[in-house]
């Protein structure tokens, strides 16, 4: 089973950098974040300071991958001309989609399912 990871917030990524700009080692500073209920590796901690060194800041940058072609609303709309005709195929549901909305998309997009 996959452990479940969360994200240090900035006020922690700051107090590390913070802490090392003082001296403070990365085993000392595992282990005062230890203390606070924060398990970070060593290799962690390290990644925190060197991206503080190379870009100046602690914040996290935005995920990579396509921008979203449809809205939520588009989407319910697929899914809901997709039970409304469980018959059309994927290819015709572009075509509806397309001739409401003035946009293309592809029908791998389309919901088929129910689901």
């Amino acid at each position: 089973m996959a452990k479940s990871r969360k994200h240090l917030n900035p006020q922690d990524r700051t107090r590390i950098v913070v802490l090392h700009e003082e001296g403070y080692s990365f085993r000392v500073i595992q282990k005062m974040k230890k203390k606070h209920k924060v398990a970070l590796s060593l290799g962690g901690l390290h990644k925190i300071v060197k991206k503080h060194q190379e870009t100046g800041t602690v914040c996290r940058r935005p995920g990579s991958g396509c921008p979203r072609k449809t809205t939520e609303r588009e989407d319910r709309m697929l899914k809901r001309l997709a039970i409304k005709n469980r018959k059309t195929t994927a290819i015709k549901l572009c075509a509806i989609f397309e001739t409401v909305t003035k946009r293309k998309v592809s029908s791998l997009h389309v919901p088929l399912e129910g689901g």
